[in-house]
């Protein structure tokens, strides 16, 4: 019994050094080096990071953030290759194991740094994010001659809202896996409330949301109308959106009814290209 004993245990230590020889074997290597920017050129910046390196360096300073970053996994990282993880992310839509000859990191150590860099950037700019009004109120007449010049008929448009729908899996608890389940496309989601201005960029984000959620039931929750409404410089320009976001002070939307006159019809036709 003890001979045999002893063979059993000898076969399953093979077998364990076999499976870690593989392990190791098949694991993709990561190249050792130290990340640094000055080793592009402005051409390759703008390819990888969507920047040139003097914008680079300048996004450093405008984040505030730390000048070396060390993240709740005691990753360490510079501010400047902290950014460019960020950027080279949000730029394409690789895998992290993809960019791993960029940095010199693994994909966990690059997904650490740049959910840290991420909760830095909502933390702190986090009512920026929502609407930054000191910007945007300048430009509002802009933004409406803007979108006055490609057709449109309402001439004090000066942005687009609608809700983004994001895939997530499917949730194990049976209560949020219905909270977040979309009958329409038939797949699980996650919402978000974006506004996009004439000038491409997204002006407010809300969210995320269960999907399940209308349209209408996440602005109020946003409470976007409100912010608007206690400005006073917002008065006189509207958010057009779909027929799900009604009129109001200050959004407008197609006319709903099924029973709309030529004169509606065509004001509708010469709205739809502006908003898409």
């Amino acid at each position: 019994m003890a001979v045999l004993l002893a063979s059993r245990r000898s076969v399953a230590t093979k077998l364990r050094f076999l499976l870690r020889q593989r392990t190791l074997r098949d694991r993709i290597p990561i190249p050792h080096f130290t990340f640094n920017v000055g080793a592009y050129n402005d051409a390759e910046c703008l390819s990888k990071f969507r920047f040139v390196r003097a914008d680079i360096n300048l996004l450093v300073r405008c984040f505030q953030l730390p000048r070396v970053i060390v993240t709740h996994e005691r990753t360490r990282c510079s501010a400047v290759e902290a950014v460019c993880i960020l950027l080279c992310r949000f730029a394409v839509s690789d895998r992290l194991i993809v960019i791993i000859d960029v940095f010199g990191r693994s994909p966990s150590a690059q997904s650490n740094i740049m959910l840290f860099v991420v909760d830095h950037l909502h933390s702190r700019f986090k009512k920026t994010l929502f609407l930054d009004r000191d910007r945007i109120a300048p430009q509002l007449r802009r933004f409406a001659t803007a979108i006055k010049e490609k057709g449109a008929e309402i001439h004090n448009v000066w942005a687009f809202i609608d809700g983004t729908v994001r895939a997530c899996t499917r949730p194990t608890n049976g209560t949020m896996q219905r909270c977040v389940y979309n009958g329409h496309k038939r797949k699980h989601a996650l919402k978000f409330q974006t506004l996009v201005t004439p000038d491409g960029i997204i002006a407010h984000v809300f969210g995320p949301v269960e999907d399940r959620r209308y349209d209408l039931t996440i602005l109020r929750r946003s409470q976007l109308e409100r912010v608007l409404r206690m400005d006073p410089r917002f008065d006189g320009f509207i958010i057009h959106g779909d027929s799900a976001y009604g009129k109001s002070a200050h959004f407008a939307s197609p006319f709903a009814d099924a029973n709309v006159n030529p004169a509606q019809v065509c004001c509708q036709e010469e709205h739809e290209p502006c908003s898409g």
